[in-house]
């Protein structure tokens, strides 16, 4: 019950401060002192976004692009540009817009394509080119265009 009393004659002496500022501010500064508040705002706010470290920002940055992007998946590659780029088997200048969506952007769904396209490459059976070399003979030969 005391601990109650003692909060509410702080929150009254709280709000009793804040009129006696606000009373004592238009007495003294006259109808300047709303602009006077709003500008200490503006460069306290300003001073405290100056004082947090570049790196904070641009990690805060891209986890927010990282929780933004799996719900858009904007410019999304397909599983065959995802191979080619295992493979590297790129046309010029592909290459580094991949690195920049997987790895700069972070997505998660082409991660995930490249993981499983890294396994399949890493698991390649050599039978597979066998068989492909012993039916090579089987397949069509098409006349030379002229």
């Amino acid at each position: 019950m005391e601990e109650s009393i003692t909060m509410f004659r702080l929150i009254k002496l709280s709000v009793a401060g804040l009129v006696v500022a606000v009373v004592g501010g238009f007495l003294l500064r006259g109808s300047d002192f709303p602009s006077m508040i709003k500008t200490s705002a503006r460069c306290i706010k300003r001073s405290v976004k100056q004082s947090v470290p570049v790196e904070f920002e641009r990690r805060r940055a891209k986890e927010k692009i990282g929780e933004i992007l799996p719900d858009l998946r904007p410019g999304c590659l397909k599983r065959t540009t995802l191979g080619k780029y295992t493979l590297e088997i790129f046309p010029e200048g592909w290459e580094s817009f991949v690195r920049f969506h997987v790895e700069a952007l972070g997505c998660r769904f082409c991660q995930a394509n490249l993981v499983e396209l890294n396994q399949q490459v890493q698991s390649h059976d050599p039978r597979n080119e066998q068989l492909f070399q012993s039916t090579i003979g089987f397949l069509p030969v098409q006349p030379k265009d002229e």
